[in-house]
């Protein structure tokens, strides 16, 4: 496994970690895209600008993993570098492993802020990835009230079902996040 690829699955197992010195000067392969998703995973927004304005590739996608620039950023929780991305064209609901999406990962940590810029980019908030869980499934289960508030108040469906017959609410109470689920079914949760 090469270092850079080391680092970025470091990255997406313990997110709050730095990646510094994960991507050498001039990229993996000498390629400005490597360098663009090691400054997004360290929520570097100066150098993001940098590299972008020297024509590297906004959507750009490690292959190994499936990381993004902006996958990347979410994980930081760099919300700065989010919005910088974004405004690039960044794809909001841009895919990577196992069809996550930049909302769930911002949803199931509790990221307002990161939440809030990809809604305002037009996120798709019901998405599901490959087990039909949902953003507001992943709020509701890790017991974030105030992402799951922002969801709905962005018009998730709460009665949203997955592949094994889950809503949000049953997520919640599953975990015994009583707020939350008192919130669901203020809001029609089944």
């Amino acid at each position: 496994m090469r270092r850079y690829q080391l680092c970025l699955l470091l990255l997406y197992l313990f997110p709050l970690i730095s990646t510094s010195g994960c991507v050498s000067h001039g990229g993996a392969y000498g390629d400005r895209n490597y360098d663009l998703i090691a400054a997004a995973a360290d929520g570097d927004e100066k150098k993001v600008r940098r590299l972008l304005s020297q024509g590297a590739d906004v959507n750009a996608q490690e292959l190994q993993l499936g990381m993004t620039p902006l996958i990347a950023a979410t994980y930081k929780q760099s919300a700065k570098t989010v919005v910088v991305l974004l405004a690039a064209g960044a794809k909001a609901d841009f895919r990577g492993q196992s069809n996550q999406t930049p909302l769930m990962i911002a949803s199931q940590s509790g990221d307002m802020s990161t939440a809030t810029a990809l809604l305002r980019a037009g996120a798709n908030k019901d998405l599901a990835n490959d087990d039909g869980v949902t953003p507001l499934m992943l709020a509701a289960e890790s017991g974030q009230l105030q992402t799951v508030r922002l969801l709905l108040d962005s018009g998730a469906r709460p009665s949203e079902i997955d592949q094994k017959g889950w809503s949000a609410l049953t997520y919640a109470e599953s975990k015994k996040q009583a707020a939350v689920a008192n919130l669901l079914r203020t809001r029609g949760a089944l």
